[in-house]
């Protein structure tokens, strides 16, 4: 009997390990197109969760840019937001090289064609990107923040989305 038990134990961490990296990659196959995207492209840099309210942060160094919302709100809607805020007005330097990538831009234009955005379809891409994302900001209650760590102290400031964005498009020449 003790024979059984000391094989059934290593069988039992076996099955309970192949069940967590099952429920790990469902997990992964569950998350939306724009945060698995975001997730590869970035990898260690994007964190995302579902506790008290759905978030999203962007983190490349000790600075973070954290888009969040009510758990209400789906995390779907969150990523289109956080991708793109991130793809089109984002000020980090990191990102310039993956905005040239075709396939990042490609998806842009597929979040911006989602019926949900159907009334941002005029003109220019971040002229789309800024309605859809004040759509997101308004409907889905959608917060963005600025995050920065300083010797174990977490300063955050909610980010104004209004003016700014507007400035930061012409001065990028996207609008």
């Amino acid at each position: 009997m003790t024979k059984t038990k000391a094989l059934g134990y290593p069988f039992a961490f076996f099955l309970c390990c192949e069940f967590l990296s099952c429920h790990a990659q469902s997990r992964q196959d569950d998350l939306s197109e724009p945060l698995q995207r975001l997730a590869s492209e970035f990898p260690k840099m994007i964190h995302s969760g579902a506790k008290s309210q759905n978030f999203i942060e962007f983190c490349p160094d000790n600075t973070c840019q954290t888009f969040q919302s009510s758990r209400k709100t789906k995390l779907d809607a969150v990523a289109d937001f956080a991708y793109l805020y991130l793809y089109f007005f984002s000020d980090y330097y990191l990102l310039s090289e993956w905005r040239r990538q075709p396939q990042a831009f490609e998806l842009s234009m597929k979040i911006l064609s989602k019926k949900d955005y159907t009334n941002c379809s005029a003109g220019q891409p971040g002229d789309r990107a800024l309605c859809a994302l004040r759509k997101l900001k308004e409907s889905r209650k959608i917060k963005v923040f600025d995050v920065r760590s300083d010797e174990k102290h977490r300063y955050i400031r909610q980010r104004n989305m209004s003016m700014e964005h507007d400035l930061q498009l012409q001065q990028k020449g996207i609008g």
